[in-house]
């Protein structure tokens, strides 16, 4: 059960990663980057939420529970 754990937690952080990643290159003004990056987050969103079993959409929100959204990105824009 721990391994399934430590598996989780490796795609959400991946995951969260990527949305970092994308948004700071938004910030930047970095089409390319955002566009690599956008492309990661959804491709590991589809990847994990069927490894797991689970609607992209369920992932999203276990996500969102886990810090998606929350980062830097909002200090660099002030």
């Amino acid at each position: 059960m721990e391994e399934w754990k430590e598996a989780l937690e490796a795609a959400v952080n991946k995951t969260i990663g990527a949305w970092n990643k994308a948004s700071e290159a938004f910030l930047s003004h970095d089409q390319k980057g955002f566009e690599h990056w956008h492309n990661e987050f959804n491709r590991y969103v589809e990847t994990f939420s069927h490894a797991i079993g689970i609607p992209e959409e369920d992932f999203i929100s276990y996500l969102e529970e886990k810090g998606l959204y929350k980062n830097n990105v909002n200090q660099k824009s002030e």
